[in-house]
């Protein structure tokens, strides 16, 4: 599991001013300790008609090695100014 801590780190790295708009994950939907928990840390499930192609291969993935046998989603959490909704701004 990571850590509110750790998150917070990783939102804090250098790369945020390389052009890093956000953090993403895929995780379990329904397990208390996975997607629940994510939210309280500022993360979003991310719509499937949304997924950025990086995302959605890492969801491909997951389905041909058999993990959608469970609900999953993709998770953003934006970095700095960025909304909420995806958008990357400048």
């Amino acid at each position: 599991m990571i850590r509110s801590a750790s998150v917070d780190d990783l939102a804090s790295l250098p790369d945020r001013q390389q052009g890093c708009s956000a953090l993403t994950l895929t995780t379990f939907a329904d397990v208390p300790w996975n997607a629940p928990y994510y939210a309280r840390l500022g993360f979003a499930i991310v719509a499937p008609e949304r997924l950025t192609p990086g995302l959605r291969a890492v969801r491909d993935h997951e389905a041909a090695v058999g993990l959608d046998a469970w609900h999953r989603v993709a998770m953003r959490r934006p970095l700095g100014d960025q909304p909420e909704d995806g958008t990357v701004l400048p």
